[in-house]
């Protein structure tokens, strides 16, 4: 049997809703908990949905994105 269960948390307040994931995870009760806090971008792991990012590391994401969606070849006319 698989239960579901959804949790809203306060707006905007990233830091405590990672908090709340990990107390969730932590759980043997629970097999996975996932929300805005937790989604990773990128292959590391290095960063996450809600991090805010600096100029200079958002460029590097979006690049890794462009990179990914196979935009990097040359366009033909």
């Amino acid at each position: 049997m698989t239960n579901t269960m959804a949790v809203i948390v306060p707006k905007g307040d990233y830091q405590k809703e990672g908090q709340l994931l990990d107390a969730l995870e932590s759980m043997d009760i629970v097999e996975s908990a996932t929300g805005l806090a937790n989604i990773e971008v990128g292959d590391d792991g290095k960063y996450i949905l809600v991090d805010r990012l600096g100029p200079r590391e958002f460029s590097s994401i979006a690049t890794w994105i462009w990179i990914w969606r196979g935009c990097s070849t040359a366009s033909t006319p």
